[in-house]
């Protein structure tokens, strides 16, 4: 009879999606510190093919959106990619310089190629047709990816290394599947290279939104928790003086 008498135990609440998101970043961030303070310094390097792994999840959820709907995603532009600004936080802190264009660099001098296959790319292919089209005529022996210096437009992010295609969606995104192909940098290209560095010292990312770290207001909501991710792991790289291509000493003096 005794047992009728007990008091039942308390339901555990299930934590709430931000908490979820929360734990991910912690581990996450664990993993990355773990590679790029290991004992081998070339190792450090590894720290990139993480991101990668974070910007082709981005990239093949949104195409796979793209060829199970009858809906053509969104594109997001780069002025506006990683952060949705809360527009009463945008009017007292003057947020819109946060967005990543007022942080394009040239000084930078860099004649290099970023590789389809081995490098942290993220392009979101929008048109259903273009796809199909790209993904049927572009990379084979007969027809290898090319750079097609009047179409491709990259943005590159310091110190993470994510390449942003802002132009020559579609065929960029059948070369980052068909792992060929390279673009190449230059002082005479029309690519870009944003330095995200100076965001650190005013944002932080927690899981879900962006926080603006002297007030602890929320500044706007993250576009993708996957770069959100990318964004504490360039704190990270940061605060190491670790940056894609060494790129963080290969300013034009």
């Amino acid at each position: 009879m005794k047992r009728f008498f007990q008091k039942k135990s308390a339901r555990k609440e299930e934590p709430s999606e931000h908490e979820i998101n929360a734990k991910r970043l912690e581990t996450l961030l664990s993993y990355s510190i773990g590679i790029m303070d290991s004992d081998r310094a070339y190792h450090k390097t590894d720290i990139f093919s993480l991101i990668k792994l974070l910007t082709e999840n981005m990239t093949l959820n949104s195409v796979m959106d793209l060829l199970t709907t009858d809906k053509n995603p969104k594109y997001p532009y780069i002025s506006h990619f990683f952060i949705h600004l809360n527009p009463e936080a945008d009017e007292k802190h003057k947020l819109s310089s946060c967005l990543l264009p007022h942080y394009y660099k040239d000084e930078y001098s860099f004649e290099d190629q970023i590789h389809l296959a081995t490098d942290p790319v993220l392009t979101f292919p929008w048109v259903h047709g273009r796809l199909v089209d790209s993904l049927t005529s572009i990379g084979s022996p007969d027809e290898p990816w090319e750079e097609d210096r009047e179409n491709h437009r990259v943005a590159l992010i310091l110190p993470v290394g994510v390449s942003f295609f802002y132009n020559g969606l579609h065929s960029s995104f059948a070369g980052m599947l068909k792992r060929e192909g390279a673009i190449k940098f230059s002082k005479d290209c029309y690519h870009q290279i944003l330095d995200i560095s100076p965001l650190f010292e005013l944002l932080r990312f927690d899981g879900t939104t962006y926080i603006i770290k002297e007030t602890g207001e929320i500044a706007g909501k993250a576009m993708s928790f996957e770069f959100g991710c990318i964004f504490e792991i360039g704190r990270l790289l940061n605060e190491r003086g670790i940056c894609f291509h060494n790129l963080n000493n290969k300013k034009d003096s």
